[in-house]
């Protein structure tokens, strides 16, 4: 790998090939328990000099490129830490880094809380970005970033309650940009505290008698997508040969939950309550 030279963080101090070696090795490091460790497990750093270090692998692997997506730590702040003092660091909140804006006010609350970060360019590393100046605004509740954007405090933001969406999404004064987002609600079985749940007849069943496109219009107000997968749409994935029958979407009557149950070896009692015997239980 070699880092473009000249390029500084947001200090002034340059940023080198150390610099992408301590990172790498903060996120190995099993004490700081990063959510990234997996992604470079057996993974080796070779510092060549202050723009060039070599980044081995145990073995070939292509999509291991998408990994230097990888905001990258100042040694000389961060160095100085021991590593159970680094996840709660100020500094955390006082980041210096190497990108297009660097931090130029903090503004904090009566409690010490952080409600806006003032951003300015940053044009040493790279081509000036096209915006001066970004605000962050940070709130408590839904009922505080409501009333700013009534107030016109706000100039764009990724979520508002859907309840409120709702009301002004045929209001020509707004501009509203639907994109799904990587966030999925689910309903996961512990199928170890539950015998009936392990039987594959009664999770299918309680996937065709369960209406997604209700729950998507009365939880979400509409602003939601039914799906059939774990994974969100637009998202890559995997996919193996499966042995069980997949549930369509729109599939949603409880006639057919019912027959489901049948077929599996489901009974009605005289209670009105279904039941089968699985492994003695």
């Amino acid at each position: 790998m070699i880092i473009k030279s000249g390029i500084l963080f947001h200090d002034g101090i340059p940023l080198t090939a150390k610099d992408v070696s301590f990172t790498i090795g903060l996120i190995q490091n099993p004490d700081l328990k990063s959510s990234l460790r997996g992604n470079w497990s057996g993974v080796t750093t070779e510092i060549i000099n202050d723009t060039e270090l070599n980044i081995i692998l145990d073995e070939p692997y292509t999509p291991f490129i998408e990994n230097f997506t990888l905001g990258i730590l100042p040694k000389h702040i961060w160095g100085e830490l021991p590593i159970e003092q680094i996840t709660f660091s100020q500094k955390n909140t006082e980041p210096i880094g190497s990108g297009p804006f660097f931090i130029k006010k903090i503004v904090r609350d009566d409690t010490g809380l952080i409600t806006n970060y003032l951003l300015d360019r940053f044009s040493k590393n790279q081509t000036p970005a096209n915006l001066d100046q970004i605000e962050i605004k940070f709130y408590q509740n839904e009922d505080s970033i409501v009333k700013a954007f009534n107030a016109k405090e706000i100039f764009s933001t990724t979520y508002l309650p859907p309840d409120f969406l709702q009301t002004i999404k045929t209001n020509p004064k707004y501009h509203i940009i639907e994109v799904p987002i990587p966030r999925v609600f689910a309903i996961f079985f512990n199928q170890n505290h539950s015998p009936s749940l392990r039987d594959i007849g009664v999770r299918q069943a309680l996937a065709v008698a369960i209406n997604k496109d209700d729950l998507v219009n009365t939880a979400l107000i509409g602003f939601g997508i039914p799906i059939s997968s774990p994974v969100p749409l637009n998202q890559n994935k995997l996919e193996s040969e499966s042995t069980e029958n997949k549930i369509a979407l729109g599939t949603t009557t409880v006639g057919e939950a019912i027959a489901i149950l049948k077929e599996n070896g489901w009974n009605r009692n005289t209670g009105g309550l279904w039941e089968k015997r699985i492994n003695k239980e």
